[in-house]
């Protein structure tokens, strides 16, 4: 039985190889998955004028509505940011047009909320929260100053899982439409 080693090695090859490709967020093709990612060369569509006002440059979507103030949105459930590069004294009207999606990028950004009671020398430190934030670096020939679409969302580091592609699609819903490049199966 000198073989029986090598079997087990090509067999535990194959296995851990099949696991690899089955985790590869490429051919993951629900997307109702966090681990969908959009492909590149897709487009995102601005259906509305969406105006920024001065001194800002980004404002907040969550279930198809526009917010001017990041206090305005549930950070608990998945929300949007548009973002322009720069800031402007006056407001800034984005008219409807395609934007093509130049690069996705996945990020995961870490808090902690502290509170300090007076009575007391203690310092409590809450669990740490962590946003999961899937970023849609976007261009447009006519609209340059168009930066970006954020749409992230914090929870506990429990959470481990990024927006999914149908929660983004619903918190965007009447503002923006996703055109998916179609590939080929791999």
């Amino acid at each position: 039985m000198p073989h029986r080693p090598t079997l087990f090695v090509l067999i535990s090859i194959a296995s851990l190889s099949s696991c690899q490709s089955w985790l590869e967020p490429s051919r993951v093709t629900t997307t109702d998955s966090y681990l969908f990612s959009v492909p590149g060369g897709s487009h995102i569509e601005l259906l509305k004028p969406v105006t920024i006002p001065a001194e800002q440059a980004r404002v907040y979507i969550q279930n198809g509505n526009l917010y001017l103030q990041q206090m305005d949105v549930n950070q608990y459930t998945p929300y949007c940011e548009f973002e322009l590069y720069d800031l402007s004294p006056q407001p800034r009207t984005i008219q409807p047009d395609t934007f093509i999606i130049k690069q996705v990028l996945d990020e995961m950004y870490t808090s902690t909320y502290r509170s300090q009671h007076l009575q007391t020398v203690t310092v409590n430190f809450s669990p740490m929260l962590t946003a999961y934030s899937t970023s849609y670096y976007l261009q447009s020939l006519q609209q340059p100053a168009v930066y970006r679409l954020s749409c992230l969302y914090w929870s506990d580091v429990s959470s481990d899982s990024f927006p999914t592609y149908n929660e983004i699609t619903r918190t965007l819903d009447g503002l923006f439409r996703f055109k998916l490049k179609h590939t080929a199966p791999i």
